[in-house]
């Protein structure tokens, strides 16, 4: 690392703004802990390969010699066309069974827009789209059976954060909590990473 600089730009006001001020200074403490040069509310206009250079919108710019970005996050095709979103938007559900407007139709994971109490939106996360898709399946099946019972997705959910050597953080929280979410960060220590790594195997190991 004594050679190389590594620079994070993000539209976003701080890292994890769902998850509220606390956890978004603590991960960008744990940033700079790191020597890592942290740069919120960046906004990318155009990336120039031949010149190895970002754009900004507000006309400033940056260098680089390996850049790792993340593309424009939209709507699949195929769900637009279906009319299930609206125009340059996501599929509209029920925030605790997931149906969507339309009779027998629902939706998880990263197609949802999910509005939280706080004004911001549910995380496109794995963990949420599994919570979502075990709470639609088990409601699919009971009306199939004529049960009356129904389940509700409670907005619970967590992830680690690799912080290097061995160790990672662990957040996790209820993001429907009222007026905003409430959650909490672990500091980093092998034993999250342990966690992590023994996540993963059982997923490998059931699905794969």
């Amino acid at each position: 690392r004594d050679d190389v600089e590594i620079r994070l730009f993000t539209p976003e006001p701080a890292p994890l703004p769902v998850a509220g001020e606390a956890i978004g200074g603590a991960v960008t403490e744990l940033l700079a802990s790191r020597e890592v040069w942290f740069s919120p509310n960046t906004r990318l206009q155009a990336v120039d390969p031949q010149g190895k250079k970002l754009i900004f919108q507000d006309d400033t710019d940056a260098s680089y010699d390996l850049l790792i970005a993340v593309p424009l996050h939209e709507v699949p095709t195929v769900v637009r066309e279906a009319g299930l979103a609206e125009e340059g938007g996501w599929v509209k559900v029920d925030r605790k069974t997931m149906a969507t407007p339309f009779e027998g139709v629902y939706a998880v994971g990263d197609v949802t827009q999910v509005p939280l109490a706080n004004g911001l939106m549910l995380p496109k996360a794995g963990v949420f789209a599994h919570g979502e898709a075990e709470v639609v399946a088990r409601n699919i099946a009971a009306e199939i059976g004529g049960g009356k019972g129904r389940w509700d997705f409670g907005g619970e959910g967590g992830c680690f954060l690799e912080t290097g050597y061995g160790k990672a953080a662990k957040v996790t929280g209820n993001f429907y909590t009222e007026p905003d979410p409430e959650v909490r960060m672990r500091q980093p220590s092998f034993l999250w990473r342990w966690e992590k790594e023994g996540f993963i195997r059982t997923w490998l190991w059931r699905w794969f």
